[in-house]
C-alpha cells in the first residue's frame, strides 16, 4: 500500500512563491495591457532587471557565506 503523505510546508513553500509570482505579474500586465499598453514593454525589461539584480546579488552572497 502506498501512503498519501503532505509535504511539510517549508517543501511547497518555494512552488507558492513562484506561483504567486506569476500570478501577481500576470494581473500587472493584464492591468497595463488594458490602461497603458505602451508600458508594456518597460514593465518586461523591468522585470527582467530585477532578475538580473537579485540573481547577482543571490550568487554573491552565496560566494560570502560558502567560500569553500
Amino acid at each position: 500500500m502506498v501512503r498519501c503523505r503532505v509535504p511539510p510546508l517549508r517543501e511547497v513553500a518555494h512552488s507558492l512563491w513562484i506561483l504567486l509570482g506569476l500570478v501577481a505579474g500576470a494581473a500587472t500586465a493584464t492591468v497595463l495591457v488594458a490602461t497603458a499598453p505602451v508600458a508594456v514593454p518597460a514593465l518586461q525589461l523591468g522585470t527582467l532587471g530585477l532578475v538580473l539584480v537579485v540573481a547577482r546579488r543571490s550568487a554573491r552572497l552565496r560566494a560570502v557565506l560558502d567560500p569553500a
